[in-house]
């Protein structure tokens, strides 16, 4: 990862300036820094650590959630205080109905922050940048600096799941017993259908309905071999639609054995002829994610879900690639959104907790991961593992 631009390396240095003199004239600093993605934070957070660690300060890390009542009369229970530096972070997931306290107290508080002589660094994502001036606006005309950092460039990044794409088929959670089953009744009924030409169609649907299964049940062999044959049949009677699907069911066998480059050339003319279609343009953004070009997938996921609004899948999946870039007000939206859609579909529950979780709000993960095991059947073991993360085990 790396992060070494002009623009930050003065942002470091206009941080350093402050607590410095701060120090030496013994007076407050209140350093706003404003991070659009988690990897920027968490490469600010390391740089800081040992750079100030040199100039003689300790750090102190203080997580608004997890702090019981003022979070401020906690920072001044810590001694030898004017060596100490302040990260304050999440300050929007504070207490209160609204979750709004920790804005209050900043705004009560503000003169604490000058007469303690507190050096404190916020670090704030852009949802809370931009609520700060209206919920604490005493507080924000008392800030001393406002640095905004970019995202840093990614030389490695974890790839899109090959879950999170999408076929042209109602998604579905089911047991791997079940998906035996009807693979085993839809290989039946393929083979009782006559090979006549009005019989075409109807085989090419189950051939890519069995593709889908075969995925699912992870035969990938089986599933690209269903996708060819259905691929022929539906090219020689010229039956576009379901030649659209197989082409896509075919891009995400190619994704699957890591070819980004081949399914991107198949999906980039069905995109052009099929300009409504949110699966090809979702599918689309998840390969461009793993080829690392992570703003033109952002841009063809928020198109897929501007296509498919009601779609909860498409939101879920886009909420994913925010998750992978580190946007994680963006990609909580995206979730929630997904739940809105379909709030007794405990998955869309599952993926929300898991975004909670790396926010660090444990409490808020746990109530998500509760009412995923109310809502969904069969996910035992992915809701227990999840349980087990949460809980730090």
């Amino acid at each position: 990862m790396r992060q070494n631009t002009k623009a930050f390396q003065e942002n470091l240095s206009t941080i350093f300036d402050e607590l410095h003199l701060a120090k030496q004239w013994g007076k407050a600093s209140i350093i706003l820094t404003i991070h659009k993605t988690t990897l920027s934070k968490e490469k600010t957070e390391k740089v800081l650590q040992k750079k100030l660690g040199d100039l003689g300060f300790r750090i102190v890390k203080l997580e608004v959630n997890k702090v019981n009542g003022n979070f401020i009369d906690e920072m001044l229970k810590y001694g030898n205080i004017e060596n100490v530096v302040f990260n304050i972070s999440n300050i929007d997931w504070g207490s209160g109905k609204d979750q709004r306290d920790s804005y209050r107290v900043l705004n009560l508080y503000r003169e604490t922050f000058i007469e303690q002589n507190l050096k404190v660094i916020f670090f704030l994502t852009s949802l809370e940048a931009t609520k700060l001036p209206n919920f604490a606006p005493d507080f924000w005309a008392f800030r001393h600096r406002v640095l905004e950092f970019g995202s840093p460039h990614i030389r490695s990044q974890n790839k899109p799941p090959i879950g999170l794409m999408l076929w042209h088929i109602e998604s579905s959670i089911a047991p791997i017993i079940d998906l035996k089953s009807k693979i085993s009744m839809l290989t039946k009924m393929f083979a009782e259908i006559p090979d006549q030409a009005e019989g075409v169609s109807l085989r090419v649907d189950l051939l890519y309905e069995l593709s889908f299964l075969y995925w699912r049940l992870g035969d990938h062999i089986s599933a690209e071999k269903e996708l060819t044959q259905g691929i022929k049949l539906a090219d020689t009677y010229q039956l576009t639609n379901q030649l659209v699907k197989l082409l896509n069911g075919l891009a995400i066998m190619y994704y699957e054995q890591e070819n980004y480059q081949g399914a991107l050339e198949l999906l980039e003319p069905l995109t052009k002829e099929n300009p409504r279609d949110c699966s090809l343009f979702l599918n689309q953004a998840i390969a461009l994610f793993a080829m690392k070009k992570r703003y033109e997938a952002i841009t063809k996921g928020k198109k897929a879900t501007t296509l498919c609004a009601d779609n909860s899948w498409a939101w879920n999946s886009l909420g994913f690639l925010y998750y992978l870039a580190g946007e994680l007000d963006e990609a909580a939206s995206c979730f929630q959104k997904a739940i809105d859609i379909s709030p007794k579909a405990g998955y869309f529950c599952e993926s929300l907790a898991i975004c909670y979780l790396a926010i660090g709000l444990k409490d808020k993960a746990n109530a998500l991961l509760h009412q995923a095991q109310t809502h969904s059947t069969n996910r035992e073991v992915f809701q227990d593992v999840l349980k087990k993360c949460i809980n730090g085990e």
